[in-house]
């Protein structure tokens, strides 16, 4: 195929702005989603790595996530341009959208990816409504994670929903009655009801 191999010449030239409209015509013509998703990933890294253009290869990324939900490759290089920009909202973006295309699919991986939106929303983006929404989506796929019980407890109290708090750590101490993190939050939200109460 000519296309592919004027592609490979310039890519060996380092001539990337030819590289990359060669496989922009490699992927106008190509139909396979799978091959389509590894075009999209080699734009990206041309755009990133040859061409210092992050905004375009952060396009390519989604698009190539959009094609294949589970590629590690485009997720990993997606993270480290968001988190070189130091842009947290996009790389929650980022991680809903490959969870929308992931679908009902591995629940290993869409778990992995609300607890990273939870932390960024919680700690990056002071988000904490949004912090318990992606707990409780986690929560959903992995019921026995015993540490997203917790920050949903604390998420709770910090929140000041202290009923629903107390019940979370209640709960933990159902499941494990030697839980000593749930026992210090259970009397924390004890004393902070009980000073409301005498307020």
């Amino acid at each position: 195929d000519v296309a592919r191999a004027l592609m490979e010449v310039e890519m060996a030239r380092g001539n990337n702005s030819a590289a990359v409209v060669a496989l922009m015509e490699l992927l106008s013509r190509e139909e396979d989603p799978a091959r389509q998703a590894s075009m999209h990933l080699s734009l990206a890294r041309l755009h990133r790595e040859g061409m210092a253009q992050d905004d375009k290869a952060a396009l390519h990324l989604r698009k190539a996530l959009e094609l294949d939900p589970t590629s590690r490759e485009a997720l990993d290089l997606a993270e480290l341009i968001f988190l070189d920009r130091k842009d947290a909202r996009g790389l929650v973006g980022v991680y809903t959208a490959s969870l929308r295309n992931l679908g009902p699919g591995p629940a290993e991986a869409r778990a992995a990816l609300w607890e990273k939106v939870a932390l960024l929303r919680r700690y990056e983006l002071k988000d904490l409504p949004g912090a318990i929404s992606a707990v409780e989506e986690l929560l959903k796929i992995d019921d026995g994670n015993t540490k997203a019980r917790e920050d949903l407890a604390r998420l709770h109290a910090e929140t000041g929903q202290l009923d629903a708090a107390l019940a979370g750590w209640r709960a933990l101490l159902a499941r494990d009655p030697m839980s000593t993190e749930a026992y210090r939050g259970m009397l924390s939200v004890l004393r902070r009801q009980q000073a409301w109460d005498a307020a």
